[in-house]
């Protein structure tokens, strides 16, 4: 279990410091007046600027590749609606022939109804 990125081990010696540090009837005050301070800090208005700010530059990243790729598909709708306009204005000529440059027997009269082949 971590806390505020500390493990178990660097509590204990905080803990350990605390206590040479002011003795055991002085660290009950000494952390009550910490708690207190932490209390006020993470109330007041610094601190949640400082916390708006810290997302913010977190997500800039995302943000600006989220603005940068709907620029380009903005981009990318505006070429087809163009190419669509251009496509509905002129549309494509058939090919001379039409289907004769795919058919083997493109240049021969079709054959008479008879059966019999044209002489």
């Amino acid at each position: 279990m971590e806390l505020f990125s500390i493990g178990p081990l660097e509590i204990l010696l905080i803990l350990l410091l605390a206590l040479a540090l002011f003795g055991p009837k002085d660290i009950v005050r000494n952390a009550r007046s910490a708690g207190r301070f932490l209390s006020r800090l993470y109330k007041s208005e610094g601190w949640r600027t400082m916390l708006e700010a810290s997302s913010a530059l977190r997500n800039l990243p995302n943000r600006l590749a989220r603005e940068a790729e709907l620029e380009e598909l903005a981009s990318v709708r505006k070429q087809l609606q163009e190419t669509a306009k251009q496509t509905v204005e002129e549309p494509e000529s058939p090919q001379a022939g039409g289907m004769a440059a795919w058919t083997p027997d493109a240049g021969k009269p079709p054959p008479p109804p008879d059966g019999t082949s044209p002489s």
